[in-house]
């Protein structure tokens, strides 16, 4: 069975969609692009999107059945792999158009399930920051376990150094998929916290640790499992 790639557009991505859709292949020549996201799965046709998906309200339920109190093991599995473009003109639409690049090439070299079993993922490419220089980001989630993000990260570390797009490099990293949530995790940053044997840290603020689960689960919608017609 084979792996597609689908992409849920960003308005924001409107040129760099257009460029694609007219073969340009010369990142220079993408027009003008916008801060924004655009969504992506990689995944064989039976994916079912609640299994593929985080279970927003498990994480609730834990956190709540816990006093507020969130166990570390949990962050851990929403962990997420990066690949940052960086581009020698600092230009947005030159990074985008590498991560788009990346993708078309992880498909080519990882749609095999035989071959790669634990290459589904779903995630988002673009951002909203203002200084390019740090380039556009491309992140991936895996529901699979620690074992599937960490073939996914070797596969793109494999591919970063392989892959040659004009005036771009890759840079590839794994980070805390929950985002913000580690800063509202009191101890999760202290060696000395973690140095006691704890794996239990404390929600400073319920409020807004709901609020972005909320976030993350407004994303899901955005994730396409077939080709729009």
């Amino acid at each position: 069975m084979r792996r597609k790639t689908i992409i849920n557009w960003s308005d924001a991505h409107a040129r760099l969609k257009e460029a694609i859709e007219n073969k340009v292949t010369d990142p220079q020549m993408v027009g003008a692009t916008e801060k924004g996201w655009s969504y992506v799965t990689f995944c064989s046709s039976r994916a079912e999107p609640a299994h593929f998906l985080y279970d927003i309200d498990r994480i609730k339920t834990i956190a709540r059945d816990n006093g507020f109190y969130l166990p570390g093991e949990i962050v851990r599995q929403h962990n997420k792999v990066l690949v940052i473009a960086h581009s020698r003109d600092h230009e947005p639409s030159q990074q985008l158009f590498g991560l788009w690049r990346f993708l078309m090439e992880f498909e080519k070299r990882f749609d095999s399930t035989d071959k790669f079993p634990h290459h589904d993922f779903f995630g988002k490419f673009g951002g909203n920051f203002d200084r390019s220089e740090k380039g556009r980001v491309l992140a991936i989630y895996s529901n699979g376990g620690d074992d599937a993000l960490m073939a996914v990260y070797e596969s793109c570390e494999e591919l970063a150094a392989a892959i040659e797009v004009p005036g771009v490099t890759f840079e590839v990293g794994v980070s805390a998929g929950l985002s913000a949530i580690p800063r509202l995790l009191a101890g999760f940053d202290d060696p000395e916290y973690r140095a006691t044997g704890a794996d239990f840290y404390r929600i400073n603020n319920p409020a807004e640790f709901e609020e972005l689960l909320e976030t993350a689960r407004n994303d899901f919608p955005k994730y396409l499992f077939h080709s729009p017609k």
